[in-house]
């Protein structure tokens, strides 16, 4: 997913970058939040290995 892709490249950039990236991601994490749902089944929440999944995996948003 592309959303992983970014959360990867903000632990790669220095500091002033990584600011500025992280800045634009908590505006279109809001956005997403607000067109998206909270999935309830925990069943979706967690990989095969028990590992959690990060918040925007958690979300419904096909047919919202």
């Amino acid at each position: 997913m592309v959303r992983d892709t970014l959360e990867e490249i903000v632990g790669m950039l220095p500091l002033p970058a990584r600011t500025e990236l992280r800045r634009l991601l908590t505006g279109l994490d809001a956005e997403f939040r607000s067109r998206t749902l909270h999935d309830p089944d925990p069943s979706h929440w967690v990989d095969w290995s028990g590992n959690p999944y990060r918040w925007w995996h958690r979300r419904l948003y096909e047919g919202v």
